[in-house]
């Protein structure tokens, strides 16, 4: 299922990690966005949202930037979250 689109195509399952039993990363994009959400037994957290598509060159053409759950992770880190 990852890489899948849900219904309507604009969510898509980007990659899952789980963390132990009871957690596990989820790596979602909506549209333009990228969202890391934790996900627990009974609840879930978002912990970061990015903008995936970078500013238009300057033809006009707009490029998409891809992102993988290491990277997020650690910019993640980086910034002390």
């Amino acid at each position: 299922m990852l890489g899948d689109t849900i219904a309507g195509g604009r969510i898509e399952i980007i990659e899952t990690k789980r963390i132990n039993t009871k957690f596990q990363l989820v790596l979602i994009r909506r549209d333009t966005a990228t969202h890391l959400i934790l996900l627990g037994t009974d609840n879930g957290v978002l912990i970061e949202t990015l903008n995936t598509v970078e500013k238009q060159t300057a033809d006009s053409e707009s490029t998409s930037k891809e992102i993988t759950l290491n990277e997020l992770s650690e910019k993640i880190i980086d910034r002390g979250v």
